[in-house]
Order: C-alpha cells, then structure tokens, then sequence
C-alpha cells in the first residue's frame, strides 16, 4: 500500500496516476481498468490487460444505474451488476457483464472523473 501511495504521489501526469492506480488493481484481479467521465458521460480510458483495440462504447449517466449510484454517491461498490444499463455498458466494453465487479470512483477537487475498476478478484485488493 505505500508503494501505491509513494507511486501516486510522484505522479507528474493524469496519464500517469490511471496507469498507477490501474496496475495495482490488477495485481488482485484478472482485469482491470479505469472509466473516465466527461460530460455526463462514461468511457473505457484504460485497460489492463490492454486489448488489441480498445472499445469506444460509453454510458450517459442521466439514467438511474449502478454506476450513475457509484459517480453521485462517491461510495465504492462491489457486487453484481442488476441494472440493464450497467450491464450493457460492461458487456459493450469488456465482452461479458462479470459476475462481479469493484467500483471506485476517483475524485479531484471534489468532482468525480472517473471510476477504477476490477473484475474477477484473485485475492484482497487492501492489505
């Protein structure tokens, strides 16, 4: 964990902290990644393991959605995905709706701008 803190911290770049926080979540899950949100709007920014070309689905948050709860309420989430709107996104973007799925939205300055993601948990993520 102070790794994590340490690499985070000497981050020069947006770019940079996606990739720090993204390959930590995928040292305790099969995949990993990280949503962005501009304008009211999700997309897959980050993957791990990449794929050989990334998906450009995205989600509009003005309908109720696990995730619209996950960017309004700043709480992280963990556990299936009920909503069809969730659901589809996940399925668009990664192949298959997981069976379980980690959700952290990311915040700066108080905004939300993105959620961290990890699927099929191997392990503990905190420690």
């Amino acid at each position: 964990m102070l790794d994590l803190i340490r690499a985070l911290d000497t981050a020069i770049s947006r770019d940079q902290v996606v990739t720090v926080m993204v390959a930590h979540l995928a040292q305790t899950h099969r995949r990993a990644g990280f949503f962005a949100l501009r304008g009211g709007e999700l997309s897959l920014f980050a993957l791990s393991p990449p794929p050989t070309s990334m998906p450009s689905a995205s989600m509009r948050l003005d309908r109720p959605s696990t995730l619209q709860d996950v960017v309004g309420t700043r709480l992280p989430y963990r556990g299936p995905m009920h909503d069809d709107a969730s659901r589809a996104f996940l399925a668009a973007v990664l192949g298959a709706p997981p069976s379980e799925i980690l959700l952290v939205p990311v915040t700066v300055r108080e905004r939300v701008v993105g959620v961290l993601f990890g699927e099929h948990r191997m392990r503990h993520t905190f420690r």
